[in-house]
């Protein structure tokens, strides 16, 4: 079967006059909605309810631009037509973002008693997360005039420093037009460390004007979760790099290699083990969840029916993977260049799991629809370990000893380090601005608290942070996806153990959008994320794997 997105059902190209007629819709919504309603009643429900449906129609009519452009340019990486039209729209969203930032200040003003207004009334409880999270950003808001000017020039001049790193992808990182080796990667961190190094600084400047006390604040504030827990947990992961280290010993070990080099990292034991195309890849994460639910492989059918799956390598498309979703009304759009093989099958199973959730909330309006972050990452990382749960018991020697455990050091590990690098990078900042060699010696030290003398890392490897695309468009979000894998453990284990009642729970889990709060919503599960227990469990779990492979 053919793979490939049809996105003519939003829009004609990037020439529609509609995207940019329903773009100058939502602002004048949202400008007309600024100016309105400081003058009403918000603690009338009737009032309140009335704010929550316009904000709504403004998400809708202006997040549908948006998602358009951006899953046209992700697609036509290579056509200077998409960045274009994808700067003009996010140019255009952001000043409706703004208008909206003035409606979540004045909910801030009100305090928390506007809770009780929510909490009275059917149709408005289920937006208190909503409300909630307004409420913890107020604090941050930026409200008085001089310093909504500041805060303007820090965002504009981001949007310069964004589009001079998508240039630099648009040139170097299309699929078909990338250059190879390692003269080429040094060069991309040449290009890219003063981009980094400015967008650092910009980032620095936005948290002091907001008051955001640690460069974690904003990301979790999102998750509903205090950031200082969070940096507790990652020193808690630090501590456990010796697994790491243990698993990486065996695998070198087993190839024959002193030290593992850094490009066999995860590498599988034998090459072309498992091959399978596309259709064979989806059959199979199908079959595997189904069998947990049976709702979770209809909505794969679903996805392919309504063709939201590009999964053919051809020229043009971004490299990596992508699972688009914004608002209820467009249903996830998923994109890779699938090869064959376990590594790309794992990498579909995490960007189905991503359609699956959001698929599920698609019942929630635009205000509670897209969930908080760790929970996205939480649902992709379970499916993914799952599949590659499945296929380790499937008793093929050594390949299948390696293939959730190559997974877990890329997914836990590896995101804790771009973690660690991206906090020292804002720590290191603050004192002077840091050129190419600077970051990757941060990156490099980084790396060698994880690997120890277990891995041979090569020159060039220093330069590989530049590879990351994370780091410069969503910063410190890679954190999610460490709490978000040992979590996604502790669900695996009960999915295992208590499969039926784990899977009404689940469902139920990522059915809630953004409801309620992430650690209100695991809890349900049965994933306590207020205190440590979590994170024992998740380590045993693993500890228990490389027991099983004498590692």
């Amino acid at each position: 079967m053919n793979y490939e997105w049809d996105l003519t059902r939003y829009y004609d190209g990037p020439n529609d006059p509609r995207i940019f007629q329903d773009l100058d819709s939502a602002l004048r919504r949202a400008e007309d909605l600024a100016k309105n309603y400081p003058a009403s009643n918000l603690y009338e429900p009737a009032n309140l309810m009335k704010l929550i449906e316009d904000c709504e129609k403004i998400l809708a009519n202006g997040l549908g631009p948006y998602i358009f452009s951006e899953l046209y340019l992700v697609s036509h990486a290579d056509s200077r037509e998409a960045v274009n039209l994808f700067e003009n729209v996010k140019r255009k969203w952001l000043k409706i973002r703004e208008c909206l930032m003035d409606m979540e200040a004045l909910i801030s003003r009100m305090g928390h008693s506007i809770l009780r207004t929510v909490e009275a009334h059917d149709s408005l409880r289920p937006f208190r997360f909503a409300f909630q999270r307004a409420l913890a950003f107020g604090p941050h808001l930026v409200s008085r005039s001089e310093d909504k000017i500041k805060w303007k020039a820090l965002l504009e001049a981001r949007e310069q420093l964004l589009g001079r790193y998508r240039q630099s992808v648009l040139e170097d990182g299309a699929e078909g037009s990338g250059q190879g080796g390692d003269e080429a990667l040094e060069h991309r961190a040449r290009v890219l460390s003063a981009v980094l190094d400015d967008l650092v600084e910009n980032r620095i400047q936005e948290n002091g004007l907001r008051s955001f006390t640690t460069p974690l604040h904003k990301m979790w504030l999102l998750n509903g979760m205090e950031p200082g827990q969070v940096q507790e947990w990652l020193g808690v992961v630090k501590e456990n790099y010796p697994l790491a280290q243990r698993y990486f010993r065996w695998k070198a070990h087993r190839l024959g290699q002193g030290r593992l080099q850094a490009a066999h990292i995860q590498r599988p034991l034998t090459r072309g083990a498992w091959p399978m195309d596309a259709n064979q890849a989806l059959e199979l994460i199908k079959k595997i969840v189904g069998h947990l639910n049976p709702t979770f492989s209809r909505l794969i059918e679903q996805m392919v029916e309504m063709k939201c799956l590009d999964l053919a390598p051809r020229p043009g498309k971004i490299r990596g993977a992508i699972c688009k979703a914004l608002v209820p009304t467009i249903p996830p759009h998923i994109l890779l260049s699938f090869r064959g093989g376990l590594k790309d099958t794992a990498i579909l199973a995490h960007e189905v799991g991503h359609g699956i959730h959001y698929s599920l909330c698609s019942s929630k309006s635009c205000l509670n629809f897209r969930p908080a972050p760790l929970l996205e990452e939480t649902a992709a990382i379970f499916f993914e370990i799952l599949i590659l749960h499945y296929l380790s018991n499937e008793g093929r020697e050594d390949v299948a000893a390696t293939i959730l455990l190559d997974d877990l050091m890329k997914i836990l590990f590896r995101q804790s380090v771009i973690a660690e690098f991206e906090l020292n990078l804002y720590e290191k900042r603050k004192a002077a601005s840091l050129e190419m060699e600077a970051i990757s010696s941060i990156w490099l030290e980084k790396n060698k608290q994880l690997y120890g003398d277990t891995v041979d890392l090569t020159p060039p490897y220093r330069y590989s942070w530049a590879l990351v695309p994370h780091l410069f468009e969503k910063p410190m979000y890679c954190s999610n996806y460490v709490v978000a894998s040992l979590v996604a453990l502790n669900l695996l284990e009960m999915a295992l153990e208590i499969p039926e009642e784990f899977s009404v729970n689940f469902l139920e889990l990522l059915e809630a959008g953004s409801s309620k709060p992430a650690p209100e919503l695991l809890a349900a599960v049965g994933v306590d994320v207020e205190d440590g227990s979590f994170m024992v469990r998740a380590y045993q779990v693993m500890k228990g794997l490389l027991d099983a492979i004498g590692a």
